[in-house]
């Protein structure tokens, strides 16, 4: 610790001249610390016995290393004029108003991880948050955003030769797994057919750092019964230069406490429990971004020189860092619409979603009816389906 004084505050209170101390220090050096002792040790280093002074003073508690000292000094230090000086359990420490180079540091690093990473703030800026709400839209079935790409980052690749590896390498793993290829290529062509994803027309322009591809992998769930397979993006993939990851925010954090939510879920006698179903993939992407979210795939499956196919996705990906983001604020945006017609229902629906499960609960059973219509109805408008 920086200007202790702790052998001049010794000097002066009679009850401690004569003790021997875990540290000393004249107040022109600096105390490092040497160890430091977890609560489960407490005891093992300190003895319980106790010096008080008699009046106002620090007081001494023994330990196997020495006695350390607590409390305020009420006595004035030549050395330090006018400052106030106090007792913490090992050292005597100055207090000042003065902030140190150490301090603006800190400040520094606290105001760059606000700035940058959780919310994106910047000074006359608007908040990642604030810049959704300007951007979402509405096309008539469903809700549109943007990407919440940050304002300075790199120049992004198109990373398409690191997919066309990983594609390759994909395909000889699973060639040994008919069944499992089969159900990935169901699963793309199904999302083909429902407009979730679209082929790419290769004679359109294309712009440097708007195009970017995501490499892809199967994720199998024994525990489930159905819909076992899912196909996972990769946005962290990166080979030479920044991955989409890097270059995006991850947004603020809207979801209540899974804590929070479960206690509400226990306080009635009817449990309410459902989900957003494929909620990701029923908010769409605006045109202009659907570049950076392109990914390779083969025209069939079964032949042994398939071709190539570019695909890009025209919804919001799971497995993008900033995708929990822009799902819960398009359920906020959405929600807002009904707060002045039914403000307790929007606070129940936000007190009770983490992500896009729900679980709330009622009294009785016709209050829950009545909330469940209310979901189905409500939600169904914007393309989401709650699944009760």
């Amino acid at each position: 610790m920086r200007q202790s004084v702790i052998e001049f505050t010794q000097a002066n209170y009679p009850h401690l001249q004569c003790l021997r101390l875990a540290d000393n220090s004249h107040g022109d050096e600096e105390l490092n610390i040497d160890i430091l002792i977890g609560a489960d040790f407490y005891w093992h280093f300190v003895s319980g016995s106790v010096i008080r002074c008699p009046g106002s003073g620090p007081v001494a508690l023994s330990t196997r290393l020495g006695y350390v000292l607590s409390g305020p000094v009420g006595i004035p230090v030549q050395e330090q004029g006018d400052s106030t000086v106090n007792l913490t359990e090992t050292h005597v420490l100055k207090i000042s108003n003065s902030v140190t180079e150490e301090e603006n540091s800190l400040v520094r690093e606290v105001k760059h991880f606000w700035d940058l990473e959780t919310l994106g703030i910047k000074h006359d800026e608007p908040t990642v948050y604030e810049k959704f709400i300007e951007d979402i839209t509405y096309n008539g079935e469903r809700y549109e955003v943007k990407l919440p790409f940050k304002e300075s980052h790199p120049i992004l690749p198109d990373n398409y030769h690191l997919s066309k590896t990983r594609l390759e390498s994909l395909l000889r793993r699973l060639k040994s797994k008919p069944e499992v290829l089969k159900h990935y290529d169901e699963v793309i062509q199904e999302q083909l057919g429902k407009s979730i994803i679209e082929a790419v027309n290769i004679e359109e322009q294309q712009v440097v750092g708007k195009i970017h591809y995501l490499p892809h992998r199967e994720v199998i769930r024994l525990d489930k019964d159905t819909n076992k397979l899912r196909v996972v993006y990769d946005a962290s993939a990166k080979r030479s230069g920044p991955s989409l990851y890097d270059c995006l925010y991850s947004g603020p954090p809207l979801t209540p406490m899974i804590f929070d939510v479960m206690a509400r879920f226990r306080a009635h006698k009817v449990a309410l429990t459902a989900d957003v179903e494929k909620a990701f993939l029923n908010v769409a992407i605006a045109p202009e971004h659907r570049d950076y979210l392109r990914f390779l795939w083969v025209d069939d499956i079964l032949t042994d020189n398939p071709q190539l196919v570019i695909m890009r996705f025209t919804r919001v990906v799971f497995g993008v860092n900033s995708s929990p983001f822009l799902l819960n604020g398009t359920i906020r945006h959405h929600l807002n619409s009904y707060v002045d017609k039914d403000p307790e229902f929007v606070e129940e629906v936000v007190r009770s979603l983490y992500v896009d499960d729900l679980a709330s609960s009622k009294p009785d059973g016709t209050s829950a009816h009545d909330f469940y219509c209310k979901m189905k109805t409500r939600f169904k408008a914007t393309g989401f389906n709650m699944r009760k």
